[in-house]
């Protein structure tokens, strides 16, 4: 059984089923590419503090674009916070990173696209972390 809290999924890497490893895949690679709080840019009233986290900048509930690397940002804890209580500002926040083109392209297949399979997100993000 994966070790995640409450998972009783079969485990598939690391000990962690194949959803979670891909969330971890998927936070350690966008962290690893911005290595700063993105928040900070547009909200620098805000102390950072805390560890970087990976924010989804459209909703992991999608499951379309929710291992996409595009779609991520890394938040300090504080930002992190903010930004999950402000949706509006998240909104806007996202649209900055993304650009509006990209960020609607993104949103539209979030609402419409299948879910990506956790596996294919593995391969996937392990060959974009490796270039």
């Amino acid at each position: 059984m994966c070790i995640a809290r409450n998972c009783r999924r079969v485990r598939y890497e690391d000990r962690l089923c194949a959803i979670h490893f891909a969330d971890r895949l998927w936070s350690e690679a966008v962290k690893e590419r911005d290595g700063f709080c993105r928040g900070a840019i547009y909200r620098p009233e805000l102390r950072c503090l805390g560890r970087l986290e990976a924010d989804h900048l459209i909703g992991r509930s999608y499951g379309a674009t929710r291992w996409l690397l595009d779609v991520g940002a890394a938040l300090c804890l504080a930002h992190h916070k903010f930004y999950t209580e402000h949706p509006l500002e998240h909104q806007e926040l996202a649209i900055e990173l993304m650009g509006e083109r990209d960020y609607e392209a993104r949103r539209r297949l979030a609402m419409t696209h299948i879910p990506d399979q956790p596996e294919a997100a593995i391969t996937r993000l392990r060959l974009e972390v490796s270039a």
